[in-house]
């Protein structure tokens, strides 16, 4: 379970912008980064398989939904 760079380029440049004083008191969690990409790319993966969820899910009232990735990269043999 991983934070993911939103979709919604607006959103994604807000999370560009904290990322800095989200990194200090996150322990290195990167709002910023597309996770998703990195890990595909990363190595010859036998498979990639990922979900994007977001967190308040369903609450139309939330402001910001922060996107979440979920997933399992298996190594080639």
């Amino acid at each position: 379970m991983e934070h993911v760079k939103p979709r919604n380029k607006y959103l994604a440049a807000a999370f560009a912008a904290v990322q800095p004083v989200h990194c200090l008191i996150g322990d290195g969690c990167q709002l910023s980064r597309d996770t998703e990409a990195t890990v595909a790319n990363a190595a010859a993966w036998h498979s990639v398989r990922s979900a994007r969820h977001s967190i308040p899910d369903e609450s139309k009232w939330a402001l910001v939904r922060v996107p979440w990735a979920f997933g399992v990269a298996i190594k080639k043999a």
